[in-house]
């Protein structure tokens, strides 16, 4: 399964952030017992102490317990949502029906092909929400949940700095629970169920859209805006005030959506082995519910229906 050319994205993406966790681990451990004063180049005190004995200051135990919990909790939630994951979709549909109450329902039936790009970027845009909502949290003065110290009020760059920080701590954990908002929209669009309206008394064209878009639209806009907006905020105050090995604050915070990335790689395997059977069991709830199979005619039918 994981030798699938639509997993290679994801899974580079598991690899990286594995990688930083394990570098974090090395060189946190390596200051934490004083040994940094022997390496050589910029390694030396690179990682603040507390990254080994805490590193997320709002999990219990140190840096290994907190990596395992990172990955571990996405497992969990999808194993909750797998159980629940019909109920979930019927939640929503309901949702979805008080927004537009004029529209009706139809089951497209979609293909099984779904490639790399489209998996990583459902990866990616976890993570991107994640780290908005991690800047938000940190300037709401609530970083201490994510950084172990408290943000010390000696001079501008420390604040800065430590801000930038706690939202590289932040996004780790965030990133984790953010997956529980974005199970119920990859069911929604991966069911197939499509809403259309025949406004035949406006002068409008008929609307026909998956029912997942106005649930995902909302969060990937949110996730892009806010997203681009911390960074622009934060690497540009960080780039003022830091100076020699600091800088490399901001380039991290530029990278960090893509590094976050790989802890949604578990859970995304997982969804898609068992996507079939979730999909099974929904059938009969659509079927309950009068949402039937319908065609969508292709451009070619149209013109032979017109006669060109």
């Amino acid at each position: 399964m994981f030798m699938e050319k639509k997993f290679l994205g994801i899974m580079g993406a598991f690899i990286l952030s594995l990688a930083v966790f394990v570098l974090i681990i090395i060189l946190g451990t390596i200051d934490l017992f004083g040994f940094s004063q022997l390496l050589i180049g910029p390694f030396g005190g690179l990682i603040p102490k507390e990254y080994a004995i805490f590193f997320i200051y709002i999990l219990p135990g140190p840096i290994q317990t907190d990596v395992i919990l990172i990955y571990a909790l996405p497992i969990l939630f999808f194993a909750v949502f797998y159980v629940v994951a019909p109920y979930v979709f019927l939640f929503w549909l309901r949702v979805h029906k008080l927004y537009k109450p004029s529209a009706k329902y139809g089951l497209y039936k979609m293909g099984n092909k779904l490639t790399a790009t489209h998996l990583y970027y459902r990866a990616f845009i976890i993570s991107l929400f994640s780290f908005s909502i991690s800047g938000l949290i940190v300037e709401a003065n609530f970083g201490y949940l994510f950084r172990a110290v408290m943000i010390p009020m000696v001079s501008m760059e420390m604040i800065i700095l430590h801000k930038a920080e706690a939202i590289f701590l932040g996004t780790f954990i965030l990133t984790s629970l953010a997956i529980l908002l974005f199970f119920p929209i990859w069911i929604l669009e991966d069911s197939g169920v499509v809403e259309y309206r025949l406004l035949e008394d406006e002068r409008r064209p008929p609307e026909i859209e998956g029912i997942h878009a106005l649930f995902f639209n909302m969060m990937q806009g949110y996730a892009g805006f806010t997203a681009v907006l911390t960074l622009i905020i934060q690497v540009g105050q960080t780039l003022l005030v830091a100076e020699g090995w600091s800088l490399l604050t901001p380039i991290i915070l530029i990278f960090l959506p893509f590094i976050a990335t790989g802890i949604s790689t578990p859970p995304i395997l997982l969804y898609e082995k068992y996507l079939p059977n979730i999909l099974e069991r929904l059938k009969p709830l659509l079927d309950k519910r009068g949402i039937e199979e319908i065609e969508i005619p292709t451009f070619e039918e149209t013109k032979i229906a017109a006669g060109t």
